[in-house]
Formats: structure tokens, sequence, C-alpha cells
């Protein structure tokens, strides 16, 4: 295995170690302390960003997208991970699976590609219940990993299956109500659902916190190993031209736009003073790098492909 070098602009930014077949497939693989970690595309959506992006202007936003060359409607990615330990194999968020009409539903063939099943993983997180990260979950009616143990936020699942609260819904929520449920049911018939608390332990080295904003229950997944550290962040940003120079900058669907400012000024502050890795659900793929302060801004630093070993 080659290595990628340290990033030079920081003493404390951690490197990863490059495993070889991490460039084709929809998957990129490196090595994290103990761990290997598994990047898998689902695919792509093609958003306006220009009319989903609050606390800004849509002149702003395209100005910002012109400045990289980046078209609207902008194709945005979508990854889920997977986390390998040695005795489990975790997948954090599953994709949309069939539920959405885009360019996306490929998580399953990305992770074949990858050198896994479905039928392996082990463990499946969800860092909260919007259909592009349960729609993967099933597969006509099926479990689409039949040997995993589901965990969700207790908060988050308790919202999204409160009738009273779907009775009230605006109409942007009405699938995440209607669709997020029946993905959750056959994990929950074969009693297979754990609900999780913030502060739960998944298992040595992996902790589940709360970050709530975009949904009531959004997790972090903070993942520890031999000194290293990554967050797994789901939805806490949606445009990395937009939200990293202006993290004040938040997104239509987020359930409290507060709250999701809030929980990511939180999280970016604590990984750009520790170096930690830190991988999005919705930054281009594979969704994993360092961020960087610049006054109250912030820089986004892509894990670096390198050469193919």
């Amino acid at each position: 295995m080659g290595a990628l070098a340290p990033l030079t602009f920081s003493p404390i930014l951690q490197a990863a170690t490059k495993l070889p077949g991490n460039r084709s497939g929809g998957f990129y693989a490196m090595q994290f302390g103990e761990f290997k970690l598994t990047a898998l595309s689902d695919g792509i959506q093609h958003l306006p960003l220009e009319k989903l992006l609050t606390h800004t202007s849509p002149d702003y936003v395209r100005w910002a997208l012109k400045q990289e060359s980046i078209p609207t409607p902008v194709p945005v990615s979508t990854n889920s991970f997977l986390l390998e330990t040695g005795s489990r194999r975790v997948l954090i968020d599953t994709g949309a699976g069939s539920l959405l009409k885009d360019d996306i539903g490929h998580l399953v063939s990305s992770l074949r590609s990858s050198g896994y099943t479905p039928e392996q993983v082990s463990d499946v997180v969800i860092t909260h219940m919007h259909v592009d990260h349960v729609g993967g979950l099933v597969n006509s009616g099926a479990m689409s990993f039949p040997n995993a143990q589901l965990h969700i936020s207790r908060t988050e699942y308790e919202h999204w299956l409160d009738p009273a609260k779907r009775a009230v819904a605006v109409e942007s929520q009405q699938e995440t109500f209607t669709k997020s449920p029946e993905m959750i049911a056959p994990y929950k018939q074969a009693g297979r659902l754990q609900l999780a608390e913030s502060g739960d332990t998944l298992m040595p080295g992996v902790t589940l916190i709360s970050r709530p904003g975009h949904t009531p229950g959004s997790l972090e997944i903070k993942v520890e190993s031999r000194g290293q550290t990554i967050m797994f962040l789901g939805d806490m940003l949606h445009s990395e031209q937009v939200q990293f120079s202006d993290p004040s900058i938040a997104f239509t669907y987020d359930e409290n736009e507060s709250a999701a400012v809030a929980s990511r000024r939180a999280v970016f502050a604590e990984a750009a003073k520790n170096g930690y890795w830190i991988a999005f659900a919705h930054v281009s793929f594979p969704g994993i790098g360092h961020i960087r302060p610049r006054g109250d801004s912030y820089v986004w630093i892509p894990v670096t492909y390198g050469v193919d070993v």
C-alpha cells in the first residue's frame, strides 16, 4: 500500500493510507487507523441550489457557483460510507434506492464493486430519515441488508412516525413521513431495529452524537482509531461552493435552520481545531477531507486520490 503525504498547511491534519482499487466502480477506499473505510457512491442529484439555499440570495449562489464553473441545477453527490472494523462492517446511510428519479440509487452496485456484498453488512447507521438516506434499506419489499442491525436516533424515529406531526407537515416533508417508515418496517418486524440515544457507543471507537437542525434527530457518527478521528456528518452541508465560505447559509429542507447553522458551526470549529477528518453525504465524491479556518469561513481540503497502487 502507498501512503498519502500529510497535508502540509497544518501539522495537526491527519494523513490516510490509500488502498488498492479505490478509483473504480463508485467507491474510494482508505485505511483509517485500524479500520478500513470505503466511500460508496449512490449517484447524483441535480438540485437548483440557488432556489434551495437560504439566508442568502439566488444571485450570490449563482455567482459562487460560477466561480468554480459549476452548472445549475448542480450535480450533487450522494455518498454512503462503509467502515470495516475486523469483526463488523458498518454502513452509514443507504442512499435513495428507487425512491428518487435521478441518476441515483447505485449504492448496492458500488458496494459490490468495492468487494463486499449486502449480506456482509452487520450494521446500518442512519444519520437521518430523509428518503435519500433510507431508500436503499429495502429492495422490492425485502431488506437489502438482511443480516444487519439498523440503528436510528430515537428522536428521529419518533418524529417521523408521529401521526400528529405528519398531519401538520408541509408538502415537502410528506414524502419522508410516508416513505421512510416503509423502508424501516421490515427491519423492525425482524427485530433488527435499535433506537439510539446521543452518546451511545455502537462499538469501541464509534460514538453516535445528536446534531439537530437538518432534522430533529440528525446524528453525527464519530469514529476514533489509533489517534485519528473522523466525523460522519450526513446532511450538515449541501453546497461545498457556498456553505464552507459562509456556514450561516442554510437549506430549505433544514427542519430548524438556526439549529442547523449552530450544529454546523460547532462541528466545523471542532474539526478545524483538531485536524479531524470529516465526511459528508453531499460533498463531491468521495466526500471525505479536512477543513481549515479562514477568518469566519472555512476552506475544504478533499482527500487526495494520488496515484493508483
